[in-house]
């Protein structure tokens, strides 16, 4: 529901035959110019009625078009203490961190990664369209040059 469509899926295991587990969550969305994959690895220790969570997260986002590919990653961790009025509390514990994590890698990648890769690309045009603008004025200067010599 979070990425309107797309796959995932969630493993749990048992750790050390106590109240603590573990568990992956895997998500891929494509769309018609890229993919975001990401994969958020979660553990959690249970004392009495509070949990501590401690989450890394991993996104890889690949963009393309006709003329180029651009693909990245980015990973951070984080670590929460959260209490548990019942067992089925770490579902929305986790599925809120995990939702909070991915919005600001995204908002990372969209802000920092790629809008400097934009403004680089950017001023390399304005680079590539100068040099193209002088040599035109040069080839213009060089033909306007011969077209008098022949008229002279």
């Amino acid at each position: 529901m979070y990425f309107e469509g797309g796959l995932s899926s969630v493993y749990l295991w048992d750790l050390d035959g106590s109240a603590n587990f573990a568990g992956v969550i895997l998500i891929k969305k494509e769309v018609d110019d890229g993919c975001w994959d990401s994969v958020h690895v979660v553990q959690v220790s249970t004392h009495g009625r509070e949990s501590n969570y401690k989450l890394t997260t991993s996104v890889i986002l690949s963009l393309s078009d006709a003329d180029s590919n651009l693909s990245g990653s980015l990973t951070r961790q984080c670590e929460i203490n959260s209490s548990i009025p019942s067992s089925s509390s770490h579902i929305a514990n986790i599925g809120k961190l995990v939702e909070e994590h991915e919005r600001g890698i995204r908002n990372s990648l969209a802000e920092v990664y790629l809008g400097k890769t934009k403004d680089i690309l950017n001023l390399l045009r304005i680079f590539n369209g100068r040099g193209e603008e002088s040599r035109k004025l040069s080839l213009q200067h060089e033909l306007l040059g011969r077209l008098k010599n022949k008229s002279t």
